[in-house]
């Protein structure tokens, strides 16, 4: 809010009150009467008062949900996103986590990193090690 308060007064060619880099309520009272309202955010629907239309893939994709299903899409949820979307939360279905298994019916594991095979065979022992450091 600072940077863009002493942006807007090198524009305008004003100076900064007195206390505006030291108190939030300063500079806010300079940008209020010196940058004007804010303008509002973009999908944001509160604000603007507009309903939020859902995407052109959400439609699709709750179409094809309704057609697998056997059962009509509302005719609100290609208008609201809202609807779609709980339109979409009511008949989608999600795969729970952890219950991913193999075609064999072992669960899938890691290995931990750095456990892996090694390239050049298995580990060198000890003796070997210490007989590397004799010669």
């Amino acid at each position: 809010m600072l940077s863009f308060a002493v942006s807007l007064a090198e524009r305008k060619g004003a100076t900064l009150p007195r206390g505006c880099k030291s108190s939030i309520s300063v500079c806010r009272a300079f940008l209020a009467t010196h940058a004007g309202p804010r303008a509002p955010q973009e999908g944001n629907a509160d604000q603007s008062g507009d309903r939020r239309t859902p995407s052109a893939a959400m439609l699709s994709y709750a179409r094809s949900l309704a057609e697998q299903r056997g059962i009509t899409c509302p005719p609100e949820a290609e208008t609201d996103f809202d609807a779609c979307r709980r339109f979409l939360d009511a008949h989608a279905t999600r795969p729970q986590r952890g219950s991913e298994t193999l075609s064999s019916g072992a669960a899938k594991t890691r290995e931990p990193a750095g456990r892996g095979k090694r390239r050049g065979g298995a580990a060198p022992t000890t003796r070997k090690i210490a007989a590397r450091r004799r010669a």
